[in-house]
Order: C-alpha cells, then structure tokens, then sequence
C-alpha cells in the first residue's frame, strides 16, 4: 500500500518538475525557447509561446488574443496537430512547431453537396473557363478540339526539333 502512495507522490513530483522546450513560430527566423511544467497542457503552451514571442518584439506579428487560431506540431512535417488537452508528459518530445491552422476551432465546416443531387441548372462553368469560338452556341462543343490542336501541334514542335537534332531531317 505505501508503495502505491508514493509512486502517486512520484508521479506529481515528475509533472511538477519543469523542462526547456523549443517552439518553431512558422515564418520566424529561429526557435522560441520556454520552460514550463510537465504536467502543462498544449493549449497552455501555445499561449505561453505566442506570449514569448510578442514580448521578444518578432516579426512577423501575431495575433496575441487568437491562440485558438494556431496549432502545434511535433515537426514541420507533422501533418497531424497535438490535441490540445495533451499534456508535455503524455507526448514526449521537447521540440514543436506552432503554426496558424487551416480550419478555425469555432467555426463549421461547410459540407458538400454530393453531386447526384444537384440539377442541370445548378452546374454551370465559370466564366471565361472555355475560349471563345465564333459560330458556337455551346462553349463545351469547342473545348475539346481546342485542346487536341493545342497538344498535337505542341507534340509536332518537339519532334521536328528531336529530329532535326538526330539529323533525321534537313533544315528549312
């Protein structure tokens, strides 16, 4: 039994203990570097850093009221952010990066329409998507000739220039 109480004693004492960490601010010239407790949670920490670095004076500037606007990493290649109730503890690195995030927390994300229930009239294409022909009503009848003109005579230029280059043919 007393081992149990200490071991729980231990515990707290480890998150209590505080460790260096190091922040990378996307678009900052160099690491932010913080101490703070084990036991701290990911969102603590991105206040804290964002806090840091108004103090240091960095640029470019941020937002020090919308922490809820960024997210840490475990590298710049990290694809995925830390949850923000993740304590230092649970995740074991020292070393992040603190970048804006895509999608903001508060805010919904709009969902899509699945296509089959859309109707005729709702599909239509942008403005100056196709090239204008004259003598067309439909802008989707001239499309695809326009395109295989464009590449055929494309792929014509490069082989005149790849034989004329093996010396298959004479110059003009």
């Amino acid at each position: 039994m007393k081992c149990k109480v200490m071991r729980v004693g231990l515990q707290e004492y480890e998150k209590d203990a505080k460790v260096v960490i190091t922040v990378t601010v996307e678009g900052s010239p160099g690491p932010i570097r913080a101490l703070v407790k084990l036991g701290a949670i990911v969102e603590d920490i991105i206040k804290l850093v964002i806090k840091k670095y108004e103090e240091e004076g960095r640029t470019p500037r941020l937002d020090h009221h919308a922490s809820s606007s960024f997210d840490l990493h475990l590298s710049y290649f990290s694809l995925q952010s830390l949850d923000r109730t993740n304590a230092i503890w649970d995740i074991g690195s020292r070393s992040f990066y603190l970048r804006k995030s895509k999608v903001k927390i508060h805010e919904e994300v709009p969902t899509t329409t699945p296509i089959s229930s859309l109707n005729n009239s709702e599909i239509r294409p942008l403005p100056g998507m196709f090239p204008k022909q004259s003598g067309q009503s439909s802008p989707s009848m001239g499309v695809l000739p326009w395109i295989f003109t464009q590449k055929m005579n494309k792929f014509v230029r490069r082989m005149h220039t790849l034989f004329k280059l093996f010396g298959c043919l004479h110059s003009r």
